[in-house]
């Protein structure tokens, strides 16, 4: 693949500051094709012909998807804590009339768990239908992928980690929370 091909793709990823193929500050704006080139020279992915292997590819296509994945989390976090918040009220009645801490951390992981499993079963049913009758290709960035049963595998352990690294927190701050603290608590 020429480095002219990739190079759409690796600027985006360059703007978002997903990859780290060697540059040690952010770009102004999108590289030319010379800082392109010295960039993926200095990251040990080119070859002598100019060319970039299939493998160094999808490292960067992983880069590009683990930088996706951050921003969900990110986002997904976010949910989590506005709506803990917004529950406030509700956890000190839970606790007035008898919930442990046990089972409100409990609930409040169940929830995350319900969202980023939802989310889960539509994007990877929806990737594992529509990928290759589409025959989607990014005008041909994206040639030869497909949606296996290691990408759904991998799907659903996000999907885990999601739930968990976005319901702890909240989870800890209802269990914490005492009644009264929550039925004082007003918005």
């Amino acid at each position: 693949m020429k480095i002219a091909k990739i190079a759409a793709i690796t600027t985006l990823a360059l703007a978002a500051g997903a990859l780290q193929l060697g540059a040690t500050t952010a770009l102004a704006g999108p590289p030319d094709e010379r800082e392109l080139i010295q960039m993926i020279e200095k990251a040990g992915m080119m070859r002598k012909d100019g060319m970039v292997t299939k493998q160094d590819f999808i490292k960067l296509m992983d880069s590009i998807g683990m930088a996706v994945v951050f921003a969900i989390l990110l986002i997904a976090a976010n949910s989590m804590m506005l709506a803990a918040r917004e529950r406030v009220n509700e956890v000190g009645i839970l606790k007035t009339v008898g919930f442990t801490d046990r089972l409100l951390f409990g609930l409040v992981i169940a929830e995350a768990s319900v969202i980023a499993f939802t989310g889960a079963i539509v994007g990877l049913g929806a990737a594992k239908a529509f990928y290759r009758p589409s025959g989607f290709s990014a005008l041909g960035f994206l040639p030869g992928f497909d949606v296996t049963v290691g990408t759904l595998a991998t799907g659903v352990g996000i999907a885990v980690a999601l739930a968990l690294a976005s319901g702890l927190v909240p989870a800890m701050q209802a269990a914490r929370l005492s009644a009264v603290q929550a039925l004082r608590h007003v918005e």
